[in-house]
């Protein structure tokens, strides 16, 4: 039936293209016309746009969760992200603190990465490297960076419980 219909569409007589065509047709393969993939690259660039955004309001609720350590606004927050979404969620909850430092743990495909971002007003009394160094130290782990942003990992662990708590020593 489908052949019929293919000879007629196409307006051919090959019969072995038309088994192939069959055939790619049965193991389902799509062939996407340049209209589908200029769509589909829209679509992304929309769902990046919308995380942006989503990331922002998260950061904008997360208000609350600030706590202050030693006379510095200290925001720390668990998270289940990949790397490249966590690492901007700290940037946005950095810009919307405006002056402290954001520590994101994120357990994410049994691994631990942790992010730390300082104001710019901060970095000359916290540099985020030596806070990845010394979170590295509780929980066995990797990392470093520049004064204002720096990231480490480690293998989940029971000692990641420890890092809020281990930030009043730290800082």
């Amino acid at each position: 039936e489908r052949k019929k219909i293919l000879k007629e569409k196409i307006d051919f007589s090959d019969e072995a293209t038309l088994e192939k065509i069959e055939k790619l047709l049965d193991e389902e393969v799509f062939i996407l016309s340049d209209k589908q993939i200029i769509q589909i690259k829209e679509a992304k660039a929309e769902i990046e746009q919308l995380s942006a955004k989503l990331n922002a309001i998260q950061a904008a609720s997360k208000a609350n969760d600030i706590e202050e350590i030693n006379g510095v606004k200290v925001l720390y927050v668990e998270e289940q992200l990949e790397n490249a979404k966590a690492k901007q969620l700290t940037f946005d909850f950095r810009d919307q603190l405006e002056s402290g430092i954001v520590v994101l743990v994120s357990k994410y495909e049994e691994k631990c990465s942790y992010f730390v971002s300082v104001s710019k007003d901060l970095v000359g009394q916290y540099k985020a490297g030596n806070i990845i160094k010394a979170i590295n130290e509780v929980v066995d782990g990797r990392g470093g960076g520049k004064p204002d942003f720096a990231q480490g990992g480690c293998a989940i662990n029971d000692n990641i419980s420890k890092i809020k708590g281990a930030l009043k020593n730290i800082l």
